[in-house]
């Protein structure tokens, strides 16, 4: 990440956390290195012992991390940086199966990057793939084309509170 970071490229960090651990002592050294840290709240309390993803956020970017967006299921995703911070809804979607939701709603926020989106429309491409996925069963079969997500993402508006 050191290495990726000096030459320019935006990092991207999520993880899959096995269970309780020692995490605070690797992620101490990679955050620094990070632009964008995506937990979800389950694994950030393993990973900071703590319940809150607000808290959890804040102590994620004490460590280092650039921007820090902690997904909560249907309780939307708490996002912090040095300038901004918010507290994400969700889109309307009829829920079937959560299996791939993270991983495309990681997809979303590095389509947002590519695209030249700022932070807040990173996190409304991440909600709207991550909402695509639950869809329908399996880790892709709901998952929004680039076509359906522009139509879903004119046709709805995420709600954004300050933290």
């Amino acid at each position: 990440f050191q290495s990726a970071r000096s030459g320019g490229v935006r990092t991207v960090l999520d993880v899959v956390i096995p269970g309780p651990g020692d995490y605070a002592t690797a992620l101490k050294k990679v955050l620094p290195y990070t632009d964008y840290f995506l937990p979800n709240n389950d694994e950030a309390k393993l990973m900071t012992g703590v319940s809150s993803p607000v808290e959890q956020a804040k102590l994620f970017r004490s460590w280092g991390a650039k921007r820090v967006i902690i997904t909560c299921g249907g309780e939307g995703a708490v996002a912090l940086s040095e300038e901004e911070g918010w507290r994400s809804g969700v889109y309307p979607i009829e829920y079937v199966d959560g299996t791939g939701s993270g991983d495309a709603f990681d997809a979303g926020v590095i389509c947002g990057l590519l695209e030249g989106g700022d932070f807040r429309r990173c996190i409304e491409l991440g909600t709207a793939l991550g909402a695509s996925a639950v869809r329908k069963s399996g880790a892709t079969a709901g998952v929004f084309t680039r076509a359906e997500r522009e139509e879903f993402t004119r046709g709805h508006q995420l709600s954004f509170s300050v933290l």
